[in-house]
């Protein structure tokens, strides 16, 4: 009986490790492992989100000042601020443009639900183009858009732009608005 008994001591005396603490080891681990990494992507992403909220912004800074620019030459070569030019197409809620603000060309006269030219960036010196022909550009996840508004006919407009930014369905924008009066006097 003595052999028995010590034969079922021996057995329970083993090393290793039961089921239960192996699951236990391995859910451990694998938060260890999984929760930094978690927090290294959501780090990426926020970045790139607050990158393209930035570029978005400076983007429509630009819009505003280059609609500025093509109404105050229309005032110098003495001609009305948008009737008679290439701004017309602009105005409105429902027509909108998208302009090459490094060119100056007229890219896209479309409406609010047809403007989908995206905006690209030249890869060799980062400035940013609605327009991809000259090569060495690559696709951008944003789009630009100007529209006029006018307040008093012939007097006031509302310049408006729009930088929409980020991936569907998640797309957010940037809307920047300002006043141009016509300032000429007449004698």
């Amino acid at each position: 009986m003595q052999n028995i008994e010590h034969r079922v001591q021996d057995t329970t005396q083993e090393g290793g490790y039961s089921l239960v603490e192996a699951l236990i080891a391995i859910t451990v681990m694998l938060v260890a492992i999984v929760a930094p990494l978690y927090i290294a992507y959501q780090g990426v992403r926020l970045a790139a989100h607050a990158r393209d909220q930035v570029a978005a912004v400076f983007l429509a800074q630009d819009g505003l000042e280059y609609m500025r620019s093509r109404m105050e030459s229309n005032v110098f070569n003495g001609l009305d601020l948008v009737t008679g030019s290439e701004l017309q197409n602009c105005l409105g809620t429902i027509d909108r443009c998208q302009y090459d603000t490094f060119s100056g060309a007229l890219i896209n006269d479309c409406n609010a639900a047809s403007c989908t030219e995206p905006l690209y960036q030249e890869t060799a010196t980062g400035v940013y183009r609605q327009d991809p022909s000259g090569g060495g550009v690559s696709v951008t996840n944003l789009k630009r858009e100007m529209y006029l508004n006018e307040i008093v006919t012939d007097e006031e407009y509302e310049i408006v732009v729009e930088v929409f930014y980020g991936q569907a369905p998640n797309r957010t924008s940037v809307v920047l608005k300002e006043l141009f009066l016509e300032w000429r006097t007449e004698f």
